[in-house]
Formats: C-alpha cells, sequence, structure tokens
C-alpha cells in the first residue's frame, strides 16, 4: 500500500487524516512492524491487524482528525490489556496530519511512487521503510490456466513475466504488473 499518496490525497480532499504505524512488535501478533493504516473522516485504507488493537488505534487516530499535527505513542499487550488471544506486545505511532503537512506529504508520495525507499529520523527510534517491494514472477503459458493466473497475481505485490511462444495468444490488455514475453 502505498500511504503518502493516500495521506496527500486525503490532505487535498478533507485537509486532514491520520496515520497509523506498528513501530514495535513483540511475541505472537497481528502484523509485522511496518504494518500501516490510513484513517480519514470517510474510513481507513489497510491494516495493523484488526480486532481490539485496530478499533482502539482507529478511535485513538479518529480523536485526532481535525488537530494540529502530532504523534501519540500507544504500547499494548494485546492479552492482559486487551483480550486478544495473540499475546504479544505492540507499539503503534498514532499520527495526524493537516493542510500544513501537505507540502511534505506529496514530496513522500512521489518518492514513494519513484520505487521502495528508507526514513531514519521521522519517528523516533524507528527506521521505516515506504514503496511496495515487488518479487519477480515467471509464469510461462497463456492458455486458460495462465489466465487464470494472471488475473489473481495482478493485485498482489509481484513484477510478472508472461511468456509463450505464442503471440497472438496474450490478450489485447494485461494488468500493470504484468510483462508478456513472446519467444
Amino acid at each position: 500500500m502505498k500511504v503518502w499518496s493516500l495521506v496527500a490525497r486525503a490532505l487535498e480532499t478533507q485537509g486532514s487524516c491520520a496515520m497509523v504505524s506498528v513501530t514495535r512488535a513483540e511475541g505472537s501478533v497481528p502484523r509485522e512492524e511496518g504494518a500501516r493504516m490510513v484513517i480519514t473522516r470517510d474510513g481507513f485504507h489497510g491494516t495493523i491487524g484488526g480486532g481490539t488493537l485496530e478499533w482502539k488505534a482507529l478511535a485513538e487516530a479518529q480523536r485526532l482528525l481535525g488537530k494540529h499535527p502530532q504523534v501519540k505513542m500507544l504500547t499494548q499487550s494485546l492479552g492482559p490489556d486487551l483480550g486478544q488471544c495473540c499475546g504479544g506486545r505492540v507499539t503503534l505511532a498514532i499520527e495526524s496530519f493537516d493542510s500544513s503537512s501537505l507540502a511534505e506529504a506529496r514530496e513522500l508520495a512521489a518518492r514513494e511512487q519513484a520505487g521502495p525507499f528508507t526514513l531514519t529520523n521521522r519517528l523516533p527510534g524507528f527506521k521505516e521503510n515506504f514503496g511496495e517491494r515487488h518479487r519477480a514472477v515467471l509464469l510461462f503459458g497463456a492458455g486458460h490456466v495462465g489466465r487464470a493466473l494472471i488475473l489473481s497475481l495482478a493485485p498482489l505485490p509481484f513484477d510478472v513475466t508472461w511468456a509463450d511462444p505464442r503471440p497472438e495468444a496474450f490478450p489485447g490488455a494485461m494488468p500493470q504488473n504484468v510483462t508478456g514475453f513472446p519467444f
């Protein structure tokens, strides 16, 4: 998920938004460090794992909407504090943004669009990775099974090379992450 383009768009259209980031994950937890969600007045994008943890993070992020930019840190033991079965411990950074954050959000959205990058000092003590890292997949055969697989792979973080000796077997339009390779 490209979070900075979501933040920039929310600031352009609504004037404020919030972002929740998992900055520390210890033990059995629903999501890894770096998992994020962006919250607007209309809803949210992404997930930090669901359950009571996510509900509490959403509620706190919604309280910050429309207020000046700030960062709140929240540490929760999933079992004792929230009654979740995971049992681990999570630290969240809950950030609010307003129109004064738009220039920075646009700059970070452009960096994210260009490819993966890392920030080391934006949130104290947390190295943040942004942008999608795609794995290469090579798929042979443009028949009915290949076409079904391509549709399944389209929304996933893969760069697919689709190989078939019959150039006419490829459809006229392919998903953005797919390159046809007739051989």
